[in-house]
């Protein structure tokens, strides 16, 4: 993060500024956030919850309302996402959402590769800075995985009654079954396929009697004789498609 801030400094450097990771889904208040900001005079805040779920995210220390240090995973740390402890006894976890003032870039070596919450914030506390922690009420999500991507995807449009959402000129035969699922532009569902929990990306073709289920499908030409990113999921050609199950 640190290091993305210092290719936008000469942007940053004239008022207070937010920074929102581009993969989570919030409703947090980020005006609470901004008066807490302002409130402890603080050179930066950092918006956390409670991790109930003991998700694999870095508990945060916090005392008198000001971020002492940064742990380790939490105990039990799991990527299901369930509620399982209450808010007052979880251990708290940053969101990905922090207000700044500019003086943070005395903080952010130039043009080297820095982390906030291991290079930077640490550094600040040492020389007696306030980090502030706002502790937000509010929904929050994080999409770093195409598994939580659709797991998250389902929880949002439960709140509107559907268990399924398609992007532009999608066409879906009406013997096709399609639930729990997430169609990107452009995708075709055939006569009698069954499509289950699984992303669907542009121009994906499941062709008649084809069965999809917990599975992220793109069309096979972005693939083929491609060299896969390191860490990718690792995934099977289908005819004209690439699909690749997803953890359970």
């Amino acid at each position: 993060t640190s290091g993305a801030l210092d290719n936008a400094r000469h942007l940053l450097e004239s008022e207070t500024f937010f920074v929102v990771n581009g993969k989570i889904v919030t409703d947090i208040n980020l005006w609470d956030a901004l008066e807490t900001h302002r409130r402890l005079d603080a050179l930066a805040t950092l918006v956390l919850l409670p991790n109930i779920a003991h998700e694999r995210f870095s508990v945060v220390e916090t005392r008198d309302g000001l971020i002492t240090a940064f742990g380790g995973m939490p105990a039990h740390a799991s990527d299901n996402v369930s509620e399982n402890e209450d808010e007052e006894s979880a251990p708290l976890m940053f969101t990905g959402i922090q207000i700044l003032e500019p003086r943070i870039f005395d903080y952010i070596p130039r043009g080297v590769f820095s982390h906030s919450t291991t290079d930077v914030y640490p550094k600040a506390i040492v020389e007696g800075e306030r980090i502030a922690a706002h502790v937000a009420r509010g929904r929050w999500f994080e999409l770093s995985t195409i598994k939580r991507y659709l797991d998250v995807s389902l929880t949002l449009l439960k709140d509107t009654g559907r268990d399924m959402i398609s992007g532009e000129s999608c066409s879906i035969s009406k013997g096709a079954d399609v639930r729990e699922s997430v169609l990107w532009d452009n995708v075709t569902i055939e006569e009698n396929a069954r499509v289950r929990s699984a992303v669907l990306a542009d121009g994906v073709r499941v062709p008649s009697g084809e069965t999809i289920e917990n599975a992220a499908v793109v069309s096979a030409h972005l693939v083929r004789e491609q060299e896969p990113p390191p860490k990718a999921l690792r995934g099977e050609f289908r005819g004209e498609n690439f699909v690749v199950p997803l953890p359970q």
